[in-house]
């Protein structure tokens, strides 16, 4: 059930009726769980984000795919050109919501940025999937030269500096598919230590990708995880990882401590994973089951790797850190029998599939919590982050339209009609014993949130795609239109709950029934479900924090 394989975005042709754009008063007007700021970004055609991060000053940095040669460019961009396909874009936001700067970033095939990370100094690292041999790379990259196949796709990876100058620049891969951008295998992810060595994982099949000597290797067929770690410069490896068993497995998302520990999660498709002895659970459990594997700081040895899920399909959205050391997985599940804490919020499936948060102790012996998130529809999770208090604030897509919004969230209701998706955000308590807060966020048509990144002090800033002419924007909003079929967002929300507003503006710009406009759906192919039980969990104790 990797991303690639049972979740597509399908573009096509829908009929809809344009309705309003909703402008939102600003924050200084705005009661305490209020959209504080909400715009949209992009040009004339298709555009989505996929990721978001957050610096120390309150700049936000968002990255993405476009097809739109009319892309908000900055005017000192390092590429203000798009090429003959899709590009990546990069873009940074200050605190108010004002473009600093934007740049492409691609050659002549089709690339896609999936991942960004900020360190102290403010640089910025994305990384993504290529299909361009004509990819700007540094001439001191680690790997100059694409290497796949035609139509096949590397990885990329690169670095730009506060003020979007390009620093480095480098492909990763094999002679296979790297990364996906509409293949088999998921898009890629990255994180930064503390002294600017980067992280990335994801999936190959390619047989001479570049393995380390000396690094953890399990290897069955298929496809594998990878999980590399570039030096400071970017211009060689400090080790490259590989993860895998009989069947197609892949890494989706990385998180390290201050030792320099990575924990990687992923999918898994057979019994043959390289799970260890000791972990939560060493038994394969369904067609594909979630993992946690944590690899020591020199990349030579899984110090635990374990299974998360139950009879049907899982897929990862996240893995983060938290308070006592813990590691947060949150995905996507159709398993009847998944496993479930005594204390969970929601210990059973709503419907086709639910979101699910599980929060696993230090050596990956035990968990804390697991719990469901979900109404009587589909969800699918996309990203997680943990705030310093140890709540879970998981973001998605759902088409339920009794998703369990807060009192007073924004807002309480699915916007779209029937069988359309909305943007969720969930929060969890440091117990998942509750939902702290929960809302909905889309227009009238399909909308869906990529990703989250949140502050201590209960803010959340969002990022995703929209086809909704209705999808809410502030007055101050960079760009308070949908400028083509499908534009990205990016939004901040207070989550502290409060009364619903009553402040909303409608501003009609076209009212016209059956007018034909570009859709979306995230189409779920997953295998038969089995309809056993919820299991429950044993469960390792947590203290109040």
């Amino acid at each position: 059930m990797r991303r690639g394989v049972r979740i597509g975005l399908v573009l096509g042709v829908v009929s809809a009726v344009l309705g309003s754009v909703w402008v939102v008063a600003d924050h200084a007007s705005r009661p305490p769980a209020a959209l504080l700021y909400s715009t949209f970004l992009g040009g004339a055609d298709m555009d989505f984000a996929h990721a978001i991060e957050v610096d120390a000053s309150g700049n936000a940095y968002v990255v993405g795919v476009t097809w739109s040669r009319d892309f908000p460019i900055s005017s000192d961009a390092f590429d203000s050109e798009r090429g003959k396909n899709t590009d990546a874009f990069v873009a940074r936001f200050d605190s108010d919501g004002r473009l600093g700067w934007a740049t492409y970033l691609g050659g002549d095939g089709y690339d896609s940025a999936d991942t960004v990370a900020i360190d102290e100094a403010r640089n910025v690292y994305v990384a993504g999937t290529t299909g361009s041999s004509d990819f700007p790379v540094t001439p001191d990259a680690f790997d100059a030269t694409f290497n796949s196949e035609p139509y096949e796709d590397d990885v990329f990876l690169a670095k730009f500096d506060a003020d979007g100058r390009l620093t480095y620049s480098t492909f990763l891969g094999g002679s296979g598919e790297d990364g996906s951008i509409y293949g088999n295998l998921g898009p890629t992810a990255l994180a930064v230590d503390e002294v600017g060595s980067v992280y990335l994982v994801g999936g190959t099949d390619s047989p001479d990708f570049p393995w380390t000597s000396g690094a953890y290797s399990s290897y069955g067929g298929g496809t594998d995880a990878f999980v590399v770690k570039f030096d400071v410069t970017g211009r060689s490896l400090e080790y490259a990882a590989r993860i895998g068993g009989r069947g197609g497995d892949q890494a989706d998302s990385v998180a390290v401590d201050s030792a320099g520990n990575a924990f990687v999660a992923g999918t898994a498709a057979d019994g043959e994973f390289p799970v260890t002895p000791g972990s939560f659970d060493t038994t394969f459990n369904g067609y594909d089951d979630a993992f946690l594997a944590r690899v020591d700081s020199t990349g030579s040895r899984l110090t635990f790797c374990t299974f998360l899920g139950g009879g049907g399909d899982e897929s990862v959205a996240g893995v983060a850190l938290g308070p006592l050391g813990d590691a947060f997985v949150a995905g996507t599940t159709d398993s009847r029998d998944f496993l479930a804490t005594a204390t969970a919020y929601d210990p059973s499936l709503g419907g086709y599939s639910d979101a699910f948060v599980i929060r696993v102790a230090p050596q990956g012996d035990r968990i804390r919590y697991s719990t469901l998130i979900g109404g009587s529809g589909r969800e699918f999770a996309q990203s997680l982050r943990v705030d310093g208090a140890g709540r879970a604030h998981v973001v998605g897509s759902t088409w339920s339209s009794d998703f369990p919004a807060s009192l007073g969230a924004f807002p309480t209701a699915h916007e779209g009609p029937s069988g359309v998706q909305d943007g969720f955000l969930a929060t969890l308590d440091p117990w998942g014993s509750r939902l702290s807060y929960a809302t909905f966020l889309g227009g009238n048509g399909e909308d869906w949130i990529s990703a989250v990144s949140v502050d201590d002090a209960g803010g959340a800033r969002l990022a995703g795609g929209t086809f909704s002419h209705g999808f809410p924007v502030t007055r101050s909003a960079f760009a308070p239109r949908l400028g083509g079929s499908a534009d990205a967002f990016i939004a901040q929300l207070s989550l502290t709950p409060a009364p619903a507003p009553d402040n909303l503006l409608p501003t009609v710009v076209a009212t016209a029934a059956g007018i034909a406009v570009a859709g979306a759906a995230w189409i779920f192919a997953g295998r038969r479900r089995r309809t056993d039980a919820a299991r429950t969990a044993t469960v390792a104790p947590l203290r109040p924090q």
